[in-house]
């Protein structure tokens, strides 16, 4: 997805796709997979914001928001930013269930 950053992974156990130590703002997150259960976590500061899964039905894409909006239809697609700011750290964390492979779409910036 064009503008924002991407991590993927394999792993049935969670893995960083996101460690960063510092001060920002996460602006965008989302979770995508096809045919396959996974999870996300979200932790802000330390503290786990989101803790979900998706499980799309057979021979489907299915993808989650955890910050921000995402939209995709056949006649347009969309992204609605948010502000979740953070003081110390952000984490985002994945995993699949048995096979496949998730992938992870964010963004955030620094901020001093």
């Amino acid at each position: 997805i064009s503008g924002l950053d991407n991590g993927t992974t394999s792993s049935t156990s969670f893995v960083d796709i996101v460690n960063y130590s510092g001060k920002g703002v996460l602006e965008f997150c989302a979770l995508a997979i096809y045919q396959e259960l996974c999870y996300m976590k979200l932790i802000v500061d330390g503290v786990t914001l989101a803790d979900f899964s998706l499980d799309p039905s057979a021979s489907n894409w299915a993808a989650k928001a955890a910050v921000g909006l995402y939209l995709n239809t056949s006649s347009f697609t969309t992204i609605a930013l948010s502000q979740i700011p953070f003081k110390t750290s952000l984490q985002i964390q994945a995993r699949v269930s048995t096979t496949g492979t998730a992938y992870v779409y964010y963004k955030y910036r620094k901020v001093a």
